[in-house]
């Protein structure tokens, strides 16, 4: 249900440094001019409304509320953004063990709707996941899809970069009203262990480029 379209957590090279996501990591998003933050922003422009799961979505998706509590209460894994090199710019690593189906972290952002995103350019949607189906326009009913943004605001999740073998997914969260995309370890994660994500085949065809995976 939750595909990654044009998702992604590219290099960066502008500054070498490690920082505790937990803990100071401002200088990296200051030095990229990126607002960080753990909330999301609404940046939709239509008179759209957010689609409310009703109790047989949950039964079929239980995954919709199981992780509702970690989204009230912003619950991040101990991780660090580190330098890895010129080519992949900067990662996120485990800085103590993670338990299997542990929550990572949210991806934050701006939440947009398909104009806002369809048309762009491939630079300008790097950072964009795929929400899902879940902006309801408020006269007709018709459901629309939503996405959130991290290029230009978000947290340490925008750095994770993509593997074909990731140790991280990521799973739909309803939860203040809101829907969420939560980052969640496969299996457990030893300390030391850089992050990752599959970003989906199509980001890569796009750019016509052969990932370097992790």
């Amino acid at each position: 249900m939750n595909k990654l379209i044009v998702l992604g957590f590219l290099a960066h090279s502008f500054i070498a440094m490690d920082v505790p996501a937990r803990c100071h990591n401002s200088a990296i998003f200051t030095e990229l001019g990126i607002i960080e933050t753990d909330e999301l922003t609404n940046g939709v422009q239509s008179d759209i409304g957010i689609y409310i799961p009703d109790n047989d979505f949950i039964v079929e998706y239980p995954e919709t509320t199981k992780y509702a509590d970690a989204v009230i209460k912003k619950t991040t894994a101990p991780v660090m953004i580190k330098k890895i090199n010129h080519l992949l710019g900067y990662g996120v690593f485990a800085q103590e063990s993670i338990a299997a189906d542990a929550v990572v972290g949210e991806y934050t952002g701006t939440i947009l709707e398909f104009s806002q995103v369809y048309g762009k350019s491939l630079d300008d949607t790097k950072y964009v996941m795929e929400l899902g189906p879940f902006g309801v326009d408020k006269v007709s009913d018709m459901r629309y899809d939503l996405y959130i943004d991290a290029k230009n605001r978000g947290n340490f999740t925008r750095f994770i970069n993509h593997s074909y073998r990731p140790n991280l997914t990521e799973k739909l969260v309803f939860a203040n009203g809101l829907w969420h995309i939560m980052l969640i370890a496969k299996a457990s994660v030893d300390a030391g262990t850089q992050l990752s994500i599959d970003y989906g085949s199509l980001y890569w065809e796009a750019r016509k480029i052969t990932p370097i995976d992790l």
